[in-house]
């Protein structure tokens, strides 16, 4: 039967600053808990800029949305546009209900339908 591996070991704590007071014990248990929890929590962007610029009508239905088609990019579908750096195809919850991609994906040929609210 195989041995376990033994765990990391910890890493070398910095001396305290002098006339500090000691951090309880608990109280450290607790910050390391924090401090795993909110590194599992990663969060992702795939684009940044104004909500003029991220907020768009969404291609299948001209809803405004700030939801994006997962499968493609917008540059490469409406490249005549200003898109944000990595920004996909707007693609609103509605319609990706109907369709889980948008018509560009799809390979269905049609004209944007105009922007409504």
């Amino acid at each position: 039967m195989a041995a376990e591996a033994a765990p990391p070991p910890e890493p070398p704590h910095p001396p305290p600053s002098p006339g500090a007071r000691a951090v309880p014990p608990a109280f450290r248990l607790r910050a390391k808990a924090e401090l795993e929890f909110h590194a599992m929590a990663a969060l992702q962007v795939h684009a940044c800029g104004s909500p003029e610029l991220l907020i768009r009508p969404c291609v299948d239905c001209g809803l405004k949305t700030g939801r994006y088609c997962d499968k493609c990019l917008a540059k490469t579908r409406m490249p005549e546009e200003e898109w944000a750096e990595g920004q996909h195809t707007p693609f609103c919850s509605m319609c990706e209900e109907a369709h889980p991609k948008c018509h560009y994906c799809r390979g269905q040929k049609w004209c944007v339908p105009p922007t409504h609210d």
